[in-house]
């Protein structure tokens, strides 16, 4: 059954793709330029499992880990829903079946989520980058891992109906006017 997508309200807009490809720098310029902006749930539940030797990290409970990204994106869309300005998100809850494959888990609870939390049609999907990818306490895939999670996380996107927007590899500043004019440019046609 293909889903129909409700009329999107333009305010909700995710930046994703792969690991390492530049979203968190666009995000602060992003937030630098006015606008409202969401980290990322996986850095701020590692740093969080991490501060209290907690067992919510990928590398002690995966199913863990995961159910703890879904609760914290759930709650970010929530807590911006009647903003009425664009706000953009370091990724959605569609990267959360991304993830749930990665680490070989059931993904219905990111589904049934996504049925219920939609964000805007357009998504905008930064691709691998080997020049910038560097690894870190966090994330400590290999740059093919990292493409091969950013492709899947494309494509379950497609799959959902959403509009991808590639944006260039290019400057911070360049990458982040390319996202800030296209939603402009989308808020003017409606």
């Amino acid at each position: 059954m293909m889903y129909q997508p409700r009329q999107s309200v333009r305010s909700r807009f995710v930046v994703t793709g792969a690991p390492g490809s530049g979203k968190t720098p666009i995000l602060r310029e992003l937030v630098r330029r006015g606008f409202l902006g969401v980290n990322e749930p996986a850095r701020e539940i590692l740093a969080e499992q991490r501060a209290i030797a907690g067992n919510g990290v990928y590398d002690k409970d995966p199913q863990l880990f995961c159910d703890l990204m879904l609760e914290r994106a759930i709650a970010d869309y929530n807590r911006l829903g009647g903003a009425g300005e664009p706000a953009f998100f370091d990724r959605g809850i569609p990267d959360l079946v991304g993830y749930a494959e990665l680490f070989a888990l059931d993904t219905s609870a990111a589904l049934a989520a996504w049925r219920r939390y939609r964000y805007d049609d357009v998504v905008f999907v930064l691709p691998a980058w080997p020049e910038i990818y560097v690894t870190d306490g966090d994330r400590q895939m290999t740059f093919e891992a990292s493409q091969a999670f950013g492709e899947r996380v494309r494509q379950v996107y497609l799959d959902l109906c959403y509009s991808i927007v590639e944006v260039p590899r290019d400057s911070v500043e360049r990458r982040t006017r390319f996202i800030a004019e296209h939603v402009r440019h989308a808020q003017n046609a409606t």
